[in-house]
């Protein structure tokens, strides 16, 4: 089973809310912690968002660049909505975004690691600099997911049947071959693993 991903805040309800309606706003606090896929989106917003986006972002300085993002619709307001079954992309170190329209805001404390914003949806337009900076300000956005499998969790088909690969080894029955490059040695014939 791959490990948890978690990347940005508690969505819980704070003490003060954002009204950030027409802005994408990219959190700071607590970056995803490795590569893999975002599967369930948290918000808690004080009153209703609409047309609601949520991104993953690479980037520092006021210049982010959206990796992926799933529209969510509209959120209701007064207590954790939680999004299951979500795929969106993330590396370790991106932060989470967040892009809603026309009104509502979501619930934000007065003291954090902060977010950066700029108007309009930057979900799909690739690397943008100028966005501005707010300090020491959370909000109630955070994401979870499973981590990218690596070569220790992945399997080879020989024939008709998978085997595991451990490592830079792989077993056949019983017996533990080395892998070499992109190919194993099995007897006296190479078979490629990609």
């Amino acid at each position: 089973m791959a490990d948890e991903i978690d990347i940005g805040s508690d969505a819980i309800n704070r003490s003060s809310t954002y009204s950030g309606a027409g802005y994408t706003s990219i959190i700071l606090a607590n970056p995803a912690n490795a590569n893999g896929t975002i599967t369930t989106i948290e918000i808690w917003s004080g009153s209703t968002l609409f047309s609601v986006k949520v991104g993953t972002f690479s980037g520092s300085s006021g210049t982010f660049t959206c990796r992926d993002f799933a529209s969510l619709g509209t959120n209701s307001s007064g207590a954790k909505r939680t999004y299951s079954g979500l795929s969106i992309d993330v590396e370790e170190g991106d932060y989470l975004g967040i892009y809603w329209v026309s009104s509502g805001a979501i619930e934000k404390s007065d003291y954090g690691s902060g977010y950066y914003y700029k108007s309009g949806n930057q979900m799909e337009s690739g690397e943008q600099s100028g966005y501005s900076q707010k300090t020491n300000d959370t909000l109630s956005l955070g994401g979870f997911g499973d981590e990218a499998a690596t070569g220790t969790n992945c399997q080879i088909n020989i024939g008709d049947s998978w085997k595991e690969i451990s490592g830079m080894q792989i077993n056949i029955g019983d017996t533990w071959k080395e892998v070499a490059g992109a190919q194993i040695n099995i007897g006296d014939a190479w078979k490629t693993i990609f």
